[in-house]
């Protein structure tokens, strides 16, 4: 259970975890979250609009940056590299943006300093650092995830 996670962040999480044991990868990775959040509703898909992201294409990079896929795995994966640096980060990321809750948003400035793995992610795609803490910023001020639960 991830607790002090937004229901919308726990389902980017999930798909992130679909995404990867769909396509039987033996860990989840930076790519797998990234494309999780693209792929659900909340405040970190509401950031990739803001930003000007295609999802689509979006989910397409990240799939072909994911390792090379297998069979399909079921069951719980161990978080690699920058998804395991990831959760490490996140209650840093709530934290700067003044949240108590961990929203699907702060999973994106999370992956972002988690290291090379997601932060490259970013970069390939155009998105530096202050264009995404401020497009986080913007989107929690207004997002219906964020006001559902208030400014938990």
């Amino acid at each position: 259970m991830l607790w002090g996670f937004s229901q919308q962040a726990r389902d980017a999480m999930a798909c992130s975890h679909q995404e990867a044991t769909s396509r039987g990868h033996e860990q989840l990775v930076a790519a797998h979250v990234l494309a999780g959040v693209a792929q659900t509703a909340g405040s970190g898909a509401e950031v990739l609009d803001v930003l000007g992201l295609d999802k689509v294409e979006l989910v397409a990079l990240c799939r072909g940056r994911a390792p090379i896929a297998g069979e399909p795995t079921e069951g719980p994966l161990p978080f690699g590299g920058a998804a395991r640096e990831m959760l490490s980060r996140v209650a840093d990321a709530m934290q700067r943006t003044g949240h108590r809750t961990v929203y699907s948003a702060h999973l994106l400035l999370a992956l972002f300093a988690a290291g090379h793995e997601g932060r490259e992610l970013f970069e390939l795609v155009g998105v530096d650092e202050v264009g995404l803490f401020q497009a986080v910023s913007d989107v929690l001020v207004t997002s219906s995830e964020v006001a559902d639960r208030g400014r938990a």
